[in-house]
Formats: structure tokens, sequence, C-alpha cells
């Protein structure tokens, strides 16, 4: 089956955040939206007939997990990622971010020391610190435009912190960890008696070259210090049935887990989220292949234009994830500019660097899995707006 993803989708009065919330989050109603990660993309056709026929049966009372629902998880894992979850395992969770705050309020105390990796998604850095606990910030190493993790500072910052929060594949940077580099912030977190917990929702986009390993699989650590976070969501464009489970093969663990769930009264799933998440799982695998397709055309068509219009903008090479990660330190434009250039001047709402926290300056990330239309718009809108700030033929009373 052949999917057409340079369909135009008109995603606008649909009640989308990423769409219909532009004006008040940006001000402007014209900038092109690429700053909220979910795809411009129809899901498989498999999820929509699912949740249609769903709808169609006319009652919508309370549902559970099926035998079936655990299956489709199971299955998919295994084949993907030779990782073998049990079905006791798993625990259903509002969404990966719920799940983030939850592990950080059931297993620490305020306080407590919680490691991060910056630049990193802005919801790992508000858990922490909304709730108290002490944020530990392990910023990444960057040299000749490549990330890695600075294990020497990683092993410092781990005495005394209770937990780590791993995000993998990393947003917004792209990197997908290697099972060397995972072993070893295993063997420190388990030397220092760190609770890992693994963000792993964008597992399933990983590009041609590179391998996710799922965080829990790596020998002889993942059964007492580690709990994974997975969805469908951002991989099959669903996260708007907020469909995520938390993995946690500690039996001690997963009982607080569910305590702390029950605390709050949380224990049902949406019974669209469980269709739709199945049939993606059983169903989406084409899709999510010429998915990964498409996004890496895109990918490669950025990276070609801005080579060949030597705008001074570089990017780290995108492993994982659609989210581009664009360097604009060569420009000498300071952070507010930064907005200003692109909100105002190329009509883009993407996210400022500065939101992922330290080493996010001097960044812009933005979301390329939308129509190759739109992204050759983006990019000839980029071109001319960095064209007048290198000229000067833009001012500052253009920005009021």
């Amino acid at each position: 089956m052949e999917y057409d993803f340079d369909k135009i989708i008109e995603r606008k009065n649909t009640k989308s955040i990423k769409w219909d919330k532009i004006e008040t989050r940006f001000g402007n109603s014209a900038v092109m939206p690429m700053s909220i990660a979910d795809m411009d993309f129809e899901s498989p056709r498999e999820v929509v007939k699912s949740l249609v026929n769903r709808a169609a049966h006319g009652v919508y009372g309370y549902s559970f997990n099926d035998e079936g629902y655990y299956e489709s998880i199971i299955n998919w894992y295994k084949k993907h990622f030779s990782y073998t979850i049990e079905k006791e395992w798993m625990i259903n969770t509002p969404g990966v971010v719920q799940g983030l705050n939850l592990c950080v309020r059931t297993y620490t105390n305020e306080g407590d020391r919680i490691i991060v990796q910056t630049p990193v998604y802005s919801p790992f850095i508000k858990c922490v610190t909304n709730n108290k606990r002490q944020l530990v910030v392990n910023e990444l190493n960057y040299e000749n435009n490549i990330y890695t993790i600075d294990f020497d500072r990683f092993e410092k910052a781990a005495k005394g912190a209770r937990m780590f929060i791993l995000c993998s594949p990393h947003n917004p940077v792209g990197r997908v960890w290697t099972e060397k580099e995972l072993m070893t912030l295993h063997e420190i977190c388990s030397r220092n008696n760190i609770l890992i917990i693994s963000d792993e929702i964008h597992c399933d986009l990983v590009y041609e070259g590179y391998k996710h390993t799922c965080t829990a699989s790596v020998p002889d650590y993942g059964e007492n210090n580690i709990i994974t976070l997975i969805a469908p969501s951002k991989s099959f464009n669903i996260p708007g049935l907020q469909a995520s489970t938390a993995v946690i093969s500690n039996r001690l663990l997963r009982n607080k887990f569910k305590q702390s769930l029950e605390q709050l009264g949380i224990h049902l799933t949406n019974i669209f989220a469980l269709e739709g998440a199945q049939a993606a799982y059983r169903y989406g695998q084409e899709w999510l292949q010429q998915v990964l397709q498409y996004i890496r055309g895109n990918y490669e068509y950025i990276k070609g234009f801005l080579k060949e219009n030597m705008l001074g903008i570089i990017h780290p090479q995108l492993e994982g994830t659609y989210l581009m990660w664009l360097n604009l330190r060569n420009l000498n434009i300071s952070s507010m500019e930064i907005d200003k250039l692109f909100e105002k001047e190329a009509k883009i709402a993407g996210c400022n660097g500065l939101i992922f926290g330290r080493g996010g300056e001097g960044f812009y990330r933005i979301n390329i899995a939308t129509q190759r239309r739109n992204i050759e718009i983006a990019m000839d809108n980029i071109k001319n707006a960095v064209g007048k700030w290198q000229t000067g033929r833009y001012y500052s009373s253009n920005f009021q």
C-alpha cells in the first residue's frame, strides 16, 4: 500500500494545538507551525479504520486492556528491538510526560538530586523543578558538530543522585545512543544506586545506519534500576489518543507505581487509545517504513539546501526523531533575535534552543514531519530572512 505524504491535510479548525493555537502562542496566525512534535500526515489507514469502527458501535463505556492489546506491544518490541516484555510489567499511563512526573513523585523526595542531560526536551527539566527536586545537569558534549556523553562528568553528577532521566533517542539533538554508551550509563547508575527513567517515545523513528537499543535490554542491568516509558504516539502520529505505557520489570518498583496511580485515581484507559494503539502496533509497519523514508527525504532536502545556499546554519546528523536541531551560532545572533528572525521575518514558529536548557543557546528546533511543500516554503523563508540579517537589510524596528 502506497501512502501519499505530499497530500495536504487541513488541520485548522480541528482543535489542533499546533495549528489552531498558533496566534495565541506566537502572536501571529500567518507563521508556519513547526514547534509541536506531531506529524501533519494522516495516521495509518488501519488505525483510522479501527477508530471509525469502534465509534460506530455507539456505546463508549469503561474499558480494559485485553490480551490483544498486550500482545501487540509485546510482539512489536520483540520483533523490532529483541526486547522481551512480560504482560505484568506493563502499566498504562495518560502520557509519557505524565509518566515522568509520576516517577519523580513516586521514587524520590523533595530535595533529591535528579540528573538530566541538556539540551533536552523541556518537560524533563520541569518535572524535576516543578516537583521541588534538585536539578543536576550533565550537559552533553558538543564538538565538531557531534553530541556525545561526558562520562567523567556524569560520574561526578552521579554522586548522591537518586534518579537519572534518559532521553533515548535524544530530543532535540537527534542522537541514537549506542549499546556501549547505554552500558556505561547503566554501570555508573547501578554502582551509585540510581534509578533510570528511560523515555523511549521516539524509539521507532530511527534512520538507516542507526539502531535503537532499549535501555532495559542491555545485559545484567535492566531488572533492578530501569523504568521504560513507551508510546505509539510519535511513531504513528496518534499523540491525541494518549496511549502510553510504563514498563517496570522490578516488582517492588511496579507496585509503588501502581499505588501512585491509584492514589490519583488514574487506572482506566480511553477505549479509543486502546483500539488505536493496538491497530498501530499490529498493522502500522508498512506506514512507518514509508513515513521514515519521506521524513528522511525532507531531512536530505534541508541538508542540501543549507549547504547549497551557504547560510551559515549547520546541524548535527539526524540519527533519530523527526526534529531537526539547527545551529545558528555562526550568525552571531542573540537568542532574542533568533525568535524575531524566525517568527517575524521567516514566518516560522519553531522552538528556541533556550527552552531545552544549558547548551541550547544559539540553536533552533524545527519539526520536519510535514509535507515537502511546507519544507520548501520554510527553507526559502529562512534563506531570505538570514540573507537580510547577514547584509543588514532589516532593522530592529521591523520586529516591534
